[in-house]
């Protein structure tokens, strides 16, 4: 009985020593292992700019909160993600925009290591008859967010199409995740019914 109390305390030392190792995870790292993979980091944003013609940009280490700290190969696949993937329009749902209104919303996405980022557009617009229906008159205001990361909207160029019945709308910012700056342009169209709703 004494035997076998012996193997089930190694057991349980195991389990234990075992388990407080799988709960290490990057946002415990010491300074210097921060250091050593803000250096990492460096280096793939360098390469990654390189491969794909662009301008990303890495915030300082001190800005760096724990939840940002990643394995230099979870930091790659994000980081390629946000050089390589385009944002792509997320098919209408239970969004459309009420009968009649001036305001229409439209969403766009990327994944980014697995995980889908949108950014939500609402457009404002005045509407005005034209024959028997309406079309778009001019925009009051063109606003965007992210729900993850940080979207900073700076411009927008607007474009009206068939007939006034559509906005062609190419969106300028900064997109901010995990530290790493994207300054990319997404796209949407905003269509406006022959009702005045906008879609």
């Amino acid at each position: 009985m004494e035997k076998i109390g012996k193997i089930f305390t190694a057991l349980f030392a195991v389990f234990i020593v075992f388990s407080i190792a799988g709960k290490a995870s990057a946002s415990e790292l010491t300074q210097k292992q921060k250091e050593s993979y803000y250096n990492e980091y460096v280096s793939i944003i360098e390469e990654t700019n390189s491969k794909y013609d662009k301008d990303l940009k890495i915030a300082p280490i001190q800005e760096f909160t724990q939840e940002d700290w990643k394995s230099p190969e979870e930091f790659k696949k994000i980081v390629t993600d946000m050089a390589s993937q385009e944002w792509v329009p997320v098919p209408k749902g239970n969004d459309i925009t009420p009968f009649a209104s001036s305001v229409g919303t439209k969403r766009v996405t990327k994944y980014l290591s697995g995980v889908s980022v949108e950014i939500t557009v609402t457009g404002s617009f005045y509407t005005v008859l034209s024959g028997d229906r309406q079309v778009f008159g001019n925009i009051q205001s063109i606003t965007s967010k992210a729900d993850k990361g940080t979207w900073t909207q700076l411009s927008y160029s607007p474009k009206l199409l068939d007939l006034n019945r559509t906005y062609s709308i190419d969106i300028g910012g900064n997109f901010v995740y995990n530290k790493v700056t994207d300054s990319t342009n997404i796209h949407v169209e905003f269509f406006c019914t022959p009702t005045g709703a906008i879609n």
